[in-house]
């Protein structure tokens, strides 16, 4: 990856938080224009616009290449993965155990974990907007074991009524260690 395509892409994040901005910006305009957002003893509206803007010059550009390149010579990192919507803090070694099946996978698979909000080390700490570009970094797990929990019982019952019901449940779990945490040298 050289530094016009780490440029580009830190561009295009940053327009496409700019036109989600212009958007809400709209559509909110359109209900204070219909008056929804009018108090009957205020003439200003009561929601307020945040003001915040995104733009990228190429000293930010820069400083923000620089700081990726010292991020990138750290020794050890974590990460926050998203699997089925759930986060996990994991390191490079650790066992997660995850409380559904995963599909298609058997013991002893390797898959690459592409959801990741936030990447960090000691001293640095990337944050993704709602995601991290997958080009920036590569983590992978292995799948140790696909197990169930022994069987687990529970009593449905309401009150004032004589029926019982025992439900049966037995939870499937996916076991993965985390092989491998690893940052994408940029190429200048």
């Amino acid at each position: 990856m050289n530094l016009q395509n780490t440029l580009d892409l830190i561009k295009k994040q940053s327009f496409m938080l700019s036109l989600k901005y212009n958007f809400f910006k709209e559509k909110l305009h359109f209900k204070i224009q219909n008056k929804h957002f009018y108090s009957s003893y205020k003439t200003r509206p009561i929601f307020i616009f945040p003001r915040f803007f995104f733009f990228t010059t190429q000293l930010t550009s820069f400083r923000v290449i620089s700081t990726f390149e010292k991020f990138r010579l750290q020794s050890s990192y974590y990460a926050i993965i998203h699997i089925y919507g759930r986060p996990f803090i994991v390191t490079e070694g650790d066992i997660v155990t995850l409380p559904q099946k995963l599909r298609d996978v058997t013991p002893g698979d390797i898959i690459r974990l592409n959801c990741v909000s936030k990447l960090g080390s000691r001293d640095y700490t990337l944050k993704g907007q709602p995601y991290i570009d997958e080009k920036l970094f590569t983590c992978r797990a292995r799948v140790l074991e696909l197990t169930k929990a022994p069987m687990s019982y529970f009593i449905k019952k309401k009150r004032r009524h004589r029926r019982i019901k025992i439900v049966k449940n037995k939870q499937d779990y996916t076991i993965l260690r985390i092989s491998e945490i690893k940052i994408h040298k940029t190429q200048k």
